[in-house]
């Protein structure tokens, strides 16, 4: 669903042509505005503000990832794009990451993606608005693998930085060219953090 434009996006596996049917219905008229076929490995669907994002992920020799986004309203391709893989028996999942950015005008419509490989992952930003990707962090999965994947767009003082949590292991990047400000981790599982607007506040249980 996509509550910002009352929108459904339905989607069903054609057996017969071995590919995904997407109809995208707009629940103001009760009408399908627009459908398409795909033929990825592991689709899955995601809405991120007035976007449809597509991902296709790679579990097989054959395939490289590869994430569709659309305007939800329109049906034109925004941006499209392949990530491959390193070798050949590499595993990719695509996720959406949500940034939480609706108060950051400049960040809106921005996509965030989690690339998950064997052994470490990428947080990749891309800009659908002008086609491009802005920045790509690789991070390794060498330490601490538990807890899902949390980001999110901090304006201050008039600069935007992209904050990132994966379990007990906290980054903060520049939003502009993804270089890195600092890193952080936790003591242990028992603290905690909350993040209020710029303000990032640590506690135990």
């Amino acid at each position: 669903f996509s509550d910002e434009l009352n929108m459904w996006v339905v989607a069903f596996e054609n057996a017969k042509t071995n590919s995904t049917e997407i109809s995208v219905i707009d629940l103001n008229t009760n009408e399908i505005i627009w459908k398409k076929s795909f033929t990825l490995q592991l689709l899955k669907l995601w809405t991120a503000g007035p976007n449809l994002v597509i991902t296709g992920s790679s579990i097989s020799a054959d395939e490289n990832a590869t994430v569709y986004i659309y305007d939800l309203r329109t049906r034109n391709l925004l941006m499209s794009k392949e990530f491959r893989k390193d070798h050949p028996n590499q595993r990719m999942i695509l996720s959406v990451m949500y940034d939480h950015a609706v108060n950051v005008p400049e960040y809106r419509n921005s996509i965030f993606l989690n690339i998950r490989r064997d052994d470490y992952y990428n947080i990749v930003l891309l800009d659908p608005i002008n086609g491009i990707e802005r920045w790509n962090k690789k991070i390794p999965l060498d330490s601490v693998q538990e807890g899902a994947p949390i980001i999110r767009v901090i304006e201050y003082e008039n600069s935007h930085y992209v904050f990132h949590q994966k379990g007990i292991n906290l980054y903060l990047y520049s939003a502009e060219d993804g270089a890195q400000v600092w890193a952080k981790t936790l003591s242990d599982n028992s603290e905690r953090i909350l993040l209020h607007e710029d303000r990032l506040i640590s506690y135990s249980n």
